[in-house]
């Protein structure tokens, strides 16, 4: 081949070269698309991974609500005052030496699975000679392995599998706790039931002698109606108490207690309250529907034979809208 050939051939494979390489202009805009599509794709996948975790927390919520059934169904006879559930009042542990209030979620696991995880002992299964006079909750030397003729006594349950659900210390929970004028030490060593996020699941079982709740009897008691926000107080917070602070440094939207007016619901939003958290809303609006005055009317929670159960989901807020409860909001 002569020179002449030799230089166009040379030619061609440079021109080739230069055709076959990237400009600054179509680099950067292969960079701009592939930007825009992960900032696309990544609040999606943030979002499924976020709805993944909520079906795993409605399971356990499910979970939860057939043992609660299979203690109702052992346990109906005894446990008359919350209609056969297992109780959720704030009341004092007396299982423990110096024995302080603990709360519903507390509750939830101990009567499910036991403190120690192998069960409840219901007092039915207690001799008449072991059982303090006026005493109706568990004793600490019940649980004593050689309690009774040198052996223990029979446990109730568990009604719950262990290994079928995340369990914590309360002490051992994320961010930062009420104040132990609150929340006690005995309190802070009793296990919970926690969601894949880390946070206690919260447990209200229904006084089914309540009529439900007066518009007008707010917000002066805490304890008026079927559910009792005092209850869970220690995580929740109220009015004018702190509550868990898990990291969203805010207050959790069911602190508040009193039940909003009807003319601020329609009008300004005010949804936030415990009262009209667990208020069943279809009944309500028909209420209102029908020109009925509120103020003289008997509102009704949610499942108010039974109990409700309420995970705080991502955000860690109690009573925002990405919860996972037992009912439909």
């Amino acid at each position: 081949m002569d020179s002449n050939g030799d230089r166009r051939t040379c030619l061609q494979g440079e021109v080739s070269r230069r055709r076959s390489a990237f400009s600054l202009i179509e680099l950067l805009t292969v960079i701009f698309i592939i930007s825009l599509l992960i900032s696309i794709l990544v609040p999606s996948l943030s979002a499924a991974r976020t709805q993944a975790k909520n079906l795993k927390v409605s399971a356990t919520l499910n979970a939860i609500g057939a043992a609660m059934e299979m203690f109702r169904t052992e346990n109906e006879k005894e446990f008359r005052v919350s209609n056969g559930y297992p109780p959720s009042g704030l009341a004092v542990d007396t299982t423990e030496t110096g024995a302080e209030e603990i709360y519903g979620a507390h509750w939830l696991a101990r009567m499910l699975m036991g403190k120690d995880l192998q069960g409840f002992i219901p007092r039915r299964n207690v001799p008449p000679s072991m059982r303090n006079p006026g005493a109706e909750d568990e004793q600490e030397f019940w649980y004593d392995a050689t309690a009774y003729n040198g052996g223990p006594l029979d446990r109730g349950g568990p009604y719950l599998n262990p290994d079928s659900v995340e369990i914590r210390l309360t002490r051992e929970l994320p961010g930062t706790p009420p104040p132990l004028s609150e929340m006690s030490q005995a309190a802070l060593n009793q296990i919970v039931l926690v969601d894949v996020f880390g946070y206690p699941i919260l447990g209200y079982t229904a006084n089914p002698l309540a009529r439900g709740f007066l518009a007008r009897d707010f917000p002066e008691s805490v304890d008026t109606g079927t559910f009792t926000h005092e209850d869970n107080v220690g995580f929740t917070g109220s009015d004018d108490l702190p509550g868990w602070d898990f990291g969203a440094g805010n207050l959790h939207p069911i602190a508040k207690f009193g039940f909003p007016e009807p003319e601020n619901i329609a009008d300004e939003g005010e949804t936030d309250s415990f009262c009209y958290y667990i208020l069943d809303k279809k009944a309500y609006q028909s209420t209102l529907d029908a020109g009925v005055p509120t103020v003289n009317t008997t509102t009704k929670p949610v499942r108010r034979d039974s109990f409700i159960l309420i995970a705080a989901g991502k955000d860690a807020l109690y009573g925002s809208s990405d919860d996972v409860v037992n009912f439909n909001r």
